[in-house]
């Protein structure tokens, strides 16, 4: 075990030890997924790969050290990668912590939080396909759990090993070329466990790159607690929720402390809050800065943008769930898909379809 837990080092620098979770797991599963994910590892396309770490590198030292996700007087915030395997076979690259200084509560208050860990999948492809396939796909092998939760095999939180059975996974990515810009200045090896040099967390450039990440989650969040079954008995389900409405809350101060900044700092044009009105819908300071950044990545990288594809799509697949007139295929696929917890398989839309 030792001697594949160093190959999986060599190839991909320090990671969480599959080793370590002896007495977790039997000594017969390790092995045998060092063995898959070594396998799996070797099919990689190493440029897209290369990029996708240089965007995780930049967002767990957004997280720890610029506080993108928020880390003040309700909760603190810790991100780290996770183990290879869990990378690789369910789509989980990046986890954070969110412990909160006082217990959250359920609506009905029988059920209380102290901190919820949720998972990332970066990605800095934009083919609508893999998009669509990334924020549909479900990447949990045979376990029995709501649409957009996932779960690890080899957790550890700095202290102890374990297995984390219940975590949201969300998509995040954002252009390869701006990770690159961001990433030319940090002049970082992506693999060493110091802090990135010379990164600025709060520079115009990342604090574009924070809101789009946290615009990307915050839509997932609406559309996971969407696709929720509606037994509120399932103990399951009820935590589900209670993790949904936690992280929601959490994002809604993170995106108004990024609004603020980014309006007053002059990062967007201010000639964009001139209008604040669209037909009927007055519109936010958020909305308005969202729908620009929509716009200019639609026009520098037309429809191959990740955080354009990830924004429209996640849209689509709200306005189909409650669009009540519509019977399209993919309606259907998500009411069948939202009356139950499912297995490891796809939510089988054609991207046509949206």
């Amino acid at each position: 075990m030792k001697a594949y837990d160093a190959t999986l080092i060599s190839q991909f620098g320090e990671h969480i030890r599959m080793s370590d979770f002896i007495g977790i797991h039997t000594p017969a599963k390790i092995i045998a997924d060092q063995e898959y994910t070594i396998k799996r590892a070797a099919k990689r396309k190493q440029k897209s790969k290369l990029a996708a770490s240089y965007l995780e590198a930049i967002f767990i030292e957004g997280v720890n050290v610029g506080g993108w996700l928020g880390d003040g007087d309700a909760y603190q915030t810790l991100a780290w990668p996770t183990a290879i395997y869990d990378d690789i076979s369910h789509r989980v690259d990046t986890v954070v912590n969110l412990v909160f200084r006082q217990p959250m509560r359920s609506h009905d208050g029988k059920d209380t939080l102290q901190q919820v860990t949720i998972g990332f999948d970066v990605t800095v492809g934009g083919a609508p396909s893999k998009v669509l396939d990334k924020l549909t796909r479900h990447y949990s092998d045979q376990a029995r759990l709501p649409f957009g939760f996932s779960h690890l095999d080899y957790y550890f939180d700095g202290q102890h090993c374990s297995i984390k059975p219940l975590l949201i996974r969300y998509v995040i990515g954002v252009n390869i070329h701006e990770v690159l810009e961001i990433w030319g200045d940090t002049q970082s090896d992506p693999s060493a466990s110091n802090h990135l040099s010379a990164f600025r967390p709060n520079s115009p450039a990342s604090l574009q790159m924070r809101f789009k990440i946290l615009s990307e989650i915050r839509r997932q969040n609406m559309f996971y607690y969407a696709m929720l079954p509606e037994d509120q008995d399932d103990k399951v389900i009820r935590t589900a929720a209670l993790q949904l409405d936690a992280v929601d809350e959490c994002l809604n101060a993170s995106l108004r402390d990024c609004t603020k900044q980014i309006a007053a700092r002059r990062v967007v044009p201010s000639a964009i809050f001139a209008i604040k009105q669209r037909g009927r819908k007055v519109c936010s300071e958020r909305d308005i800065i969202e729908e620009y950044l929509i716009t200019e990545n639609q026009r520098r990288y037309r429809n191959r943008d990740p955080f354009t594809q990830i924004m429209s799509q996640t849209r689509k697949l709200l306005d189909s769930l409650y669009n009540e007139s519509e019977d399209s295929r993919v309606r259907q696929a998500l009411t069948r898909r939202r009356k139950i917890m499912v297995q490891n398989q796809a939510l089988q839309i054609s991207p046509a379809n949206l």
